[in-house]
């Protein structure tokens, strides 16, 4: 979000290019614990036509991150209009496919 503005309406509103400017302060932490995720070993907990529609909407979320990039840099706001529709579209097919797990 920059200054509070959802993603779907920064965009619509032709922000595409706008940088947000934040103050950052140096800390040392300790750190803890380290996790990284993974859907790798999520997925093969699914039953087969399940994990078909995960693989693809995993699949289609990394390539609209891309596109997202990509055609912002361009400053192409009706494509980057159109990877925001598709990488929401996958989001909710994510959810969708693991919103079923117990």
């Amino acid at each position: 979000m920059i200054q509070g503005i959802p993603p779907r309406d920064h965009i619509r509103r032709g922000g595409i290019l706008d940088v947000e400017v934040v103050q950052v302060e140096q800390k040392d932490m300790r750190v803890y614990s380290e996790w990284i995720g993974t859907l790798d070993g999520m997925v093969n907990e699914l039953p087969a036509r399940q994990r078909i529609t995960a693989a693809d909407a995993a699949r289609r979320v990394v390539l609209a991150a891309w596109h997202l990039d990509y055609y912002a840099d361009l400053g192409n706001r009706p494509k980057l209009t159109d990877a925001f529709s598709v990488m929401s579209s996958a989001m909710e097919d994510v959810t969708a496919a693991y919103g079923t797990q117990q």
